[in-house]
């Protein structure tokens, strides 16, 4: 799997993956038995131990865009993945993905990759979010987290089921 996940990222293919925060191996498997491509195992922001990972950098600070260039010129990075949640926040901007300073660096960031050939990959709370970075060449998808994949398909249970019967919320 290390090796074929690695051949697919360095020759370019577009891999969706999502985001694993509970500390829960279950939840992990259920998650790749799904069909993603690749699992993002979060150990910044949940209590996780991860082996066999390759050399995927995070660039979510005003530093890291600021050294960009340098960033990517280290030998053996794999990719450069943006948390633009946390981008944002590092620019005083918190959750304004549309704004013109958070715009920019995420596009600094990509051109660096780009330019280096090294690729790029980026977070997105929903498909229809991650759509417009595809087209910019982004390549290395995290779509939502093990958490609200396992809400929202709740939710629609209760959406599809309440009006249908006398089920109400508590």
């Amino acid at each position: 799997m290390k090796a074929e996940f690695r051949k697919r990222l360095l020759r370019g293919d577009v891999l969706v993956g999502t985001l694993i925060t509970l500390p829960s191996a279950e939840v992990a498997e259920i998650m790749a038995e799904v069909g993603f491509d690749w699992l993002f195992i979060d150990t910044e922001h949940s209590p996780f131990n991860a082996s066999g990972a390759q050399t995927i950098l995070q660039a979510e600070t005003a530093q890291a865009v600021k050294n960009i260039s340098g960033i990517v010129k280290v030998p053996g990075i794999d990719a450069i993945f943006i948390g633009p949640y946390d981008l944002s926040a590092a620019l005083g901007k918190m959750g304004q993905l549309t704004d013109p300073e958070v715009k920019q660096a995420i596009e600094t960031i990509a051109k660096a990759c780009k330019k280096a050939g090294v690729r790029l990959g980026i977070f997105a709370a929903t498909a229809e979010a991650v759509v417009p970075f595809i087209q910019q060449d982004f390549t290395l998808l995290a779509i939502g987290t093990d958490g609200l994949h396992m809400a929202r398909s709740a939710g629609e249970v209760l959406k599809t089921l309440r009006p249908r019967t006398d089920i109400q919320a508590v």
